[in-house]
């Protein structure tokens, strides 16, 4: 069985790169994670216009790191945008509470999407 690389570039940001071997690369030849060691969850977004929220995130534990955030629209619009939030400005870059993330008052009002975080355990 092969694998070949696959770039997904955002406009605007980073690359992740998806590479032989099933590595996760954040910035071409920067940090690599084994995937086994990685966890992928998902969560509805929140509306956190007036305040930070915790979301719901079953399965994350205090202290992984967020890897990578990928988000979609729940509408079936028939066109598939996918949303990449800024880890640290809209989601938190750690896990503070058990089976949460917190969604940073600057994200504003994500409830009409879901999300896959990438995280590493701590």
């Amino acid at each position: 069985m092969s694998h070949n690389a696959k770039v997904y570039q955002p406009q605007g940001a980073e690359s992740l790169i998806v590479g032989p071997g099933g590595y996760i690369d954040l910035t071409a030849g920067a940090v690599k994670l084994a995937a086994g060691n990685l966890k992928l969850l998902a969560a509805d977004g929140a509306d956190s216009t007036s305040e930070d929220a915790q979301v719901t995130l079953t399965g994350a534990a205090v202290g992984d790191r967020v890897i990578a955030v990928i988000g979609h629209t729940k509408a079936n619009t028939g066109t598939h945008v996918f949303l990449l939030p800024t880890i640290g400005t809209h989601f938190e870059a750690t896990i503070s509470v058990a089976n949460k993330i917190v969604q940073k008052q600057a994200a504003g009002n994500l409830s009409a999407n879901t999300y896959l975080f990438v995280l590493s355990p701590a």
